[in-house]
């Protein structure tokens, strides 16, 4: 938006607001054709009496509340970053960016995905496949996310200047963004967790218990802040935000194992152990792969930096996966199996359909 011409600030704000609006409609719009060919049909029933209706209204609320906790957090963290300095808000937004990617891609994906798998285990009273299912989930994720994190933080320096450094972003900027970067990304493993577990409860209809966490979280947070803010900058307020969020990831872990009794938690512990260590010699070599393909290839720096960012990644993911076949990590086995599982089960379904 900064590149058009003749426009003043406040325009530009208009504009970046109206296609946000715009684009949060066509993502609502795309839904749409595909409810219609599985034969919903939205229309309007005024029967506010329906038990359906308050048992979701019962449902919603703390839930609402949760992602009000957690928006208040962002709040907090914005409005302590102006006591920090010039700049602390920027660092902590950009920081944030690259955290969120790995995220948004993988952990809320696999949360939405999930809901429905384990509701209806939990519905027919399957306790051991909804144990089973998110047990799965968690270890799909952290096997994406572990490695994720030990890439982010060993080429957070090489990814902000490819991505942001142009301009006002100078290196300064760069390296302030970098730490942020590094603070976030220490608690990614535990954001995605929580994402997972939080659909567990949810499954079970207790939407309460992570709306209580995440209030004592927000709390936790707060107190963070304020005491490594001081001594860290902005690094402090993003550190504090990884640290309350382990908590919170820990505590729900800890809370589902104890309401539904048996959770597999040490099958999640030495599968997570194993990644872990792939994900370390992985990080290693990212680095050493980048610092010999930036010193091979001769261009300009972006291009360098292109080079050099996307080649280590792609080689180190290769890597990646030879560590846990002889570490013996079974998420990749497991995934193939479910999907054969997945694809059968659809045939399956065709035939049948086409015997009737």
């Amino acid at each position: 938006m900064t590149s058009l011409p003749g426009l003043s600030s406040e325009k530009r704000v208009f504009f970046l607001s109206f296609f946000i609006l715009v684009s949060g409609a066509l993502q609502l719009g795309v839904q749409i054709p595909s409810l219609l060919r599985v034969g919903f049909s939205p229309r309007w029933i005024w029967d506010f009496s329906h038990p359906g209706l308050r048992q979701v209204g019962k449902l919603i609320l703390p839930a609402v509340l949760g992602f009000a906790i957690v928006q208040t957090n962002v709040l907090v963290d914005m409005t302590l970053g102006f006591w920090v300095g010039a700049g602390a808000n920027s660092s902590l937004f950009y920081g944030n960016r690259l955290m969120q990617f790995p995220l948004g891609v993988f952990a809320i994906a696999m949360g939405t995905a999930l809901l429905p798998a384990i509701s209806h285990h939990a519905a027919r009273k399957e306790m051991e496949e909804a144990k089973r299912a998110l047990s799965f989930a968690l270890r799909s994720v952290f096997f994406i996310i572990l490695p994720s994190t030990v890439g982010l933080i060993v080429l957070r320096t090489p990814i902000v200047q490819l991505l942001f450094e142009r301009g006002q972003f100078d290196a300064a900027s760069t390296a302030r963004t970098a730490f942020v970067a590094l603070c976030y990304t220490i608690g990614l493993f535990a954001y995605s967790g929580q994402k997972i577990v939080v659909t567990g409860f949810y499954s079970l209809q207790d939407t309460k218990t992570p709306m209580k966490i995440g209030a004592v979280t927000l709390l936790l947070n707060i107190v963070f802040n304020l005491i490594l803010m001081g001594p860290l900058k902005e690094g402090g307020l993003a550190l504090a935000t990884s640290i309350a969020g382990i908590f919170n990831f820990v505590a729900l872990l800890y809370l589902y194992h104890r309401k539904i009794s048996d959770f597999p938690l040490g099958e999640i512990f030495t599968s997570s152990v194993r990644i872990l260590v792939a994900s370390l010699g992985t990080g290693w070599l990212a680095w050493q792969f980048y610092q010999g393909i930036y010193g091979w290839v001769n261009a300009g720096q972006t291009t360098r930096l292109l080079a050099s960012v996307l080649g280590s990644v792609s080689l180190a993911s290769g890597v990646y996966l030879v560590l846990c076949f002889f570490l013996r990590v079974p998420e990749p086995r497991d995934a193939l199996e479910w999907l054969r599982n997945r694809n059968g089960a659809r045939a399956a379904g065709r035939v049948g359909e086409e015997l009737l």
